[in-house]
């Protein structure tokens, strides 16, 4: 008998929770904000040479990045791709790209490129790592970048 009151005791639980609603909410005043378009041009790019842990790096110069703005900002890093019809697009970081190449004996190799960012106060560190930890020739190439921090 205590078995079948279980059943209609759980069913009156249940149904009797309420749903958290979440409402859209307008800020009424602007965020400051600040966007900084970074480039990272072929030839800067360091590479650690390493054993078992190889990847470019480059490190980039940010006042704005204060003790303040690191303690309580957002910040989010993009790479900005320019598409054929003159727009362009924004892939948040880390970003991990899968591609195919053909060789110059005619054999195709494909390999993962992780891209992602680190950011400590007045520096911003970009590194680019291959699936193979190999370098390339040339390094990644330049590679543009849009920043944005939210206060």
């Amino acid at each position: 008998m205590k078995k079948l009151l279980i059943l209609p005791i759980l069913c009156i639980l249940f149904v009797s929770c309420e749903r958290t609603v979440y409402v859209d909410r307008i800020i009424e005043k602007p965020v400051p904000k600040i966007i900084k378009d970074l480039e990272v041009p072929t030839g800067s790019w360091q590479y650690t040479n390493e054993p078992n842990n190889n990847y470019y790096f480059a490190e980039i110069d940010m006042p704005e990045i204060t003790k303040n703005v690191y303690d309580n900002a957002l910040i989010v890093t993009y790479i900005e791709v320019y598409n054929s019809h003159n727009t362009s697009s924004l892939i948040p970081l880390p970003s991990v790209l899968h591609k195919e190449e053909k060789l110059s004996g005619g054999n195709w190799v494909r390999y993962t490129e992780t891209i992602e960012c680190q950011y400590y106060v007045g520096k911003v560190r970009i590194s680019v790592t291959y699936s193979d930890f190999q370098p390339v020739n040339p390094d990644p190439g330049t590679i543009h970048f849009l920043m944005k921090i939210m206060l």
